[in-house]
């Protein structure tokens, strides 16, 4: 926390005396601030996102299906519980901490309401005030009375402006955008798999978005009834009116079930739900349509089918870019195998020579990630690094015992990022005696032999030594420039390897401080380096077999 230093004045300093500073405490927190990731705020956040659900699916039945609640009973009461929470989520806002773009939390209090204002506070205000309640309570207080009060009692413009309070309720749909804010949030807290929250978030919208056209086709049945001054009370049980879709679809069918469609409310639900769902997906089978003579429905359908396209392009596009991203890796897998083959074929390679190559890259690929990590790696701060290659080379570190000695990240790291895998059957040869080292060798699981050089290709293999679990070869031999090796290495067992070419060997030694002494250290082959009286590099057997030349020519 920053800390203000006290200086003494110039004149005491002029004078020789200089004023003792009071010890310096650190700043207090800022009182009433509330963590993002505590756990109070993380059970909260849930809780919205219930009643967030909730107000989404309940809200357009009520509006839709005209199924409002009597005053006072028990679902009054529960709705106004849940405004109540929302408005309460609006002052918990103004209290929450945020996470600026370098991580750090906010907590000063004036930057959280501006921040909050600027942002939320409007969208979460309208659909958190719940002003159908307030109407309700307007009425109660100027006519004196809030019991169940029948239409006929009501006035025309009264009657028009009670039923406009029901139609105030959607503005509590746009708690539906704050869905997405606190479904982020614990999305952030808790380890949700992507994929599988996508195809979630994509059901739950199809859902609600078939759901809402339900209640809207519904509703343009309930406001032809309102047009008609037709009593609301009267319109689950003798139907409302000729020329409505209900009605004319009522006509088809059968005396109960008409009655059921005009008075279940379930009925009447479903029945919007199939009607909607078939617009989203298809034009529609023809069984539900709107009426002839009603215009207005006929308008309403046209643009449910508009938005309909709009929401099935949308959902099929989501549904392939998920399909695409559900296994990155795979893809990318798969097509890195297929340019090896098609390489394979172009350059006539022998059948068996594509199959080791192939066997090469599957082991290969299996084991390395086909993402840039070594990009990643470099991009993030020290810090991060050193914590991120402890998890991405923990099973590594376990397997070879170089790297257990050696708690420092930053030395191992550089390492392991440069360590390529591939793997070896028994019997078949790592290395062979004579040819210039370009790698040097771990073996992570298995044996290796390490044999005199032999007379003939196909000779017997007189074991000098055995590499086993963790132990490397051969950086003895890639270090020295100018060395080969005199030795064969040959895999007794089937080989996990990993291998350290010559130029990322250079490039480590440069920046990895006592590298090259630990290598030389740690080689199982270092006591079997080349004997110059025994083997003798290429550059001078020829310059021998040059001079025994010039020696028959004179």
């Amino acid at each position: 926390m920053p800390r203000v230093a006290v200086h003494p004045d110039p004149a005491e300093c002029s004078s020789g005396t200089v004023a003792k500073a009071t010890p310096m405490k650190p700043l207090a927190r800022p009182p009433c601030t509330i963590d993002p990731g505590s756990r109070g705020k993380r059970c909260w956040d849930g809780l919205m996102v219930v009643l967030i659900v909730y107000s989404v699916v309940s809200i357009p039945l009520v509006v839709g299906f005209d199924l409002s609640a009597d005053r006072w009973d028990g679902r009054w009461w529960f709705d106004a519980m849940v405004d109540l929470f929302f408005l309460s989520d609006i002052v918990i806002s103004f209290f929450t901490a945020y996470a600026a773009a370098d991580g750090e939390l906010v907590r000063d209090r004036r930057a959280i309401a501006r921040r909050y204002a600027a942002s939320w506070f409007i969208p979460d205000l309208l659909s958190s005030v719940p002003f159908d309640t307030l109407a309700d309570l307007g009425y109660c207080a100027a006519n004196g009375t809030c019991g169940a009060v029948e239409a006929d009692d009501l006035g025309p413009a009264l009657l028009q402006f009670l039923r406009f309070t029901k139609l105030i309720r959607l503005l509590k749909l746009v708690r539906f955008l704050k869905l997405g804010r606190a479904v982020k949030r614990l999305e952030e807290q808790y380890d949700f798999n992507p994929v599988v929250f996508r195809v979630v978030s994509l059901l739950f919208k199809t859902l609600f978005t078939a759901h809402f056209f339900a209640c809207a086709w519904f509703f343009a049945y309930t406001i032809t009834c309102y047009d008609s001054a037709a009593d609301p009370a009267l319109l689950n049980e003798e139907g409302c009116g000729s020329n409505t879709w209900v009605e004319h679809y009522a006509a088809k069918l059968s005396d109960e079930e008409s009655a059921m469609l005009r008075s279940d409310a379930v009925t009447q639900w479903t029945t919007s739900l199939y009607w909607a769902t078939a617009t989203m997906t298809t034009v529609g089978y023809g069984d539900i349509v709107p009426h002839p003579a009603n215009v207005s429905e006929r308008v309403f359908v046209v643009v449910m089918q508009i938005l309909g396209i709009l929401v099935f392009g949308y959902a099929i596009g989501t549904i392939l870019d998920i399909a695409s991203k559900y296994n990155l890796a795979s893809k990318l897998r798969r097509e890195k195998m297929g340019a090896v083959e098609r390489y394979s074929r172009e350059r006539k390679l022998p059948r068996a020579m594509r199959r080791r190559i192939r066997a090469f890259y599957e082991y290969y690929l299996d084991r390395v990630s086909v993402f840039d990590v070594g990009g990643v790696l470099d991009e993030v701060s020290s810090t991060l690094r050193n914590d991120l290659s402890a998890r991405l080379f923990e099973e590594l570190v376990v397997d070879i015992p170089f790297f257990q000695s050696r708690s420092d990240m930053s030395f191992v790291h550089p390492i392991c990022q440069e360590l390529k895998p591939f793997c070896v059957a028994a019997g078949e040869f790592i290395c062979r005696n004579g040819v210039i080292v370009m790698e040097m060798y771990w073996v992570r699981k298995g044996t290796v032999a390490l044999c005199k050089p032999r007379k003939s290709r196909h000779g017997p293999c007189v074991v000098l030594k055995e590499v086993e679990d963790g132990h490397c070869f051969g950086a003895v031999a890639l270090l020295d420039r100018t060395a080969r090796q005199d030795w064969d290495a040959q895999a007794k067992t089937y080989c996990d390897m990993l291998y350290l070419s010559r130029a990322s060997l250079q490039r480590l030694v440069q920046i990895v401080p006592g590298l090259k002494k630990d290598l030389k250290l740690a080689d199982s082959a270092r006591t079997l380096r080349p004997n110059q009286n025994h083997v003798r590099s290429r550059e001078q057997q020829t310059l021998q077999q040059q001079q025994q030349q010039q020696q028959q020519q004179q």
